[in-house]
C-alpha cells in the first residue's frame, strides 16, 4: 500500500527544491527583435502571483535516484510501520501476558514505550524534512488500522491462544482479560476458587433414588426426616 501510494500520488518532498534545483525557461526579446529561450533559476524567476502553483520546470541536479525519491514524500511508510508494529505487539502481548510479569505495572510500562518509540519515529520524519506533517499523520492512521485489524480480527490473537488448566477464565473487559488461580488477584477482578467437598462412597449411594416395584423412592437422611414433621 505504502509504494502504491508513493508511486501514484508522487508528492515532493519538503527538501526537494534543494535535490532539483527547478529552472524555468524565460522568453526574452534580442536586440534584433527576436525572441529568445532562456533558462533561470526558479529562485531567481519567481512568477508575478507568488500563489501560483508552477509547472512547467525542469530539475537542473544531476542526481537523478535523489531527484526520483525525493518526489516519494505521500505517504510515510516509517510511520505506518512503527504505528502497526506498536499496536499489533501491544494487542499481542496483553493477549498472551494472562498473568502479571512480577507486576501489574510492567506490561503497561512496555506498550507505552512502544507507542513512544513509535510516536519518535513519527516525529523525526517531520523534523527531518523528509515528510509534511499530514503525511505522517496519514500513515499514523494506516498504519495503527491495519495493526488493529490484523491482531484482532485476522490473527485473533485474544481468541487463539492455549491456556494453561490451572488458570480458569473468568471475565473480559475492553481490552483486559482476568484470570484467577485461587486466590490471584488479576485485572483488578479478585476470585476465589471454588472449593470441592469430599462425599464418601455410602453417602453417594445414598444420595441416589432407589426402585421398588418399579416406584422410584428416594432415601430421606436423618435431617431431612426432622425437616419433614
Amino acid at each position: 500500500m505504502v509504494d502504491i501510494a508513493k508511486y501514484t500520488i508522487g508528492r515532493q518532498r519538503p527538501h526537494f527544491m534543494e535535490i532539483c534545483v527547478p529552472v524555468t525557461e524565460l522568453k526574452l526579446r534580442t536586440p534584433n527583435g527576436e525572441i529568445s529561450t532562456v533558462s533561470k533559476d526558479f529562485r531567481s524567476n519567481c512568477p508575478s502571483d507568488e500563489h501560483s502553483y508552477i509547472t512547467d520546470f525542469k530539475c537542473s541536479g544531476k542526481e537523478m535516484d535523489l531527484i526520483k525519491e525525493a518526489q516519494l514524500s505521500f505517504y510515510s511508510g516509517h510511520s505506518a510501520f512503527s504505528f502497526y508494529a506498536a499496536w499489533y505487539t501491544s494487542l499481542y502481548l496483553q493477549a498472551r501476558c494472562y498473568r502479571p510479569l512480577g507486576s501489574q505495572l510492567v506490561l503497561p510500562a512496555v506498550q507505552f514505550f512502544l507507542f513512544c518509540g513509535a510516536s519518535f519515529v513519527a516525529y523525526s520524519r517531520v523534523s527531518d524534512y523528509k515528510h509534511h506533517w499530514s503525511d505522517v499523520l496519514v500513515g499514523i492512521i494506516i498504519g495503527s488500522a491495519i495493526g488493529i485489524i490484523n491482531a484482532l480480527f485476522i490473527a485473533e490473537v485474544f481468541q487463539r491462544r492455549e491456556i494453561p488448566e490451572e488458570f480458569i477464565y473468568k471475565k473480559r473487559l475492553i481490552g483486559k482479560y482476568a484470570f484467577v488461580k485461587g486466590d490471584v488477584e488479576l485485572g483488578n477482578i479478585r476470585e476465589q476458587r471454588p472449593v470441592d467437598i469430599q462425599i464418601s462412597e455410602e453417602e453417594k449411594q445414598q444420595s441416589q433414588p432407589q426402585r421398588i416395584h418399579n416406584v422410584p423412592i428416594r432415601v430421606i437422611s436423618r435431617n431431612e426426616g426432622n425437616g419433614l414433621q
